[in-house]
């Protein structure tokens, strides 16, 4: 599952569901930990040319929930 890269915060909001939806299918943490993969490849795909408060809203959503519900501190 892609994460689009048009909206940095959008696309956030697209892993916290995703890695939510991946850990209620009987704790697939690989499938969340691939979710998280997808959406920083999307990143590093389409490169921003400047980063803007949207794109740190994303990558701290995308943190803090690899964080709490994953356990890895990035």
């Amino acid at each position: 599952p892609g994460v689009p890269a048009a909206d940095p915060a959008s696309g956030a909001e697209l892993v916290l569901a995703g890695v939510r939806a991946r850990l209620r299918n009987d704790l697939d943490a690989p499938g969340a930990l691939t979710v998280v993969d997808h959406w920083a490849d999307s990143l590093l795909a389409e490169a921003p040319m400047r980063i803007t408060p949207g794109d740190v809203a994303g990558a701290r959503l995308v943190r803090g929930t690899v964080d709490a519900l994953l356990g890895v501190t990035l």
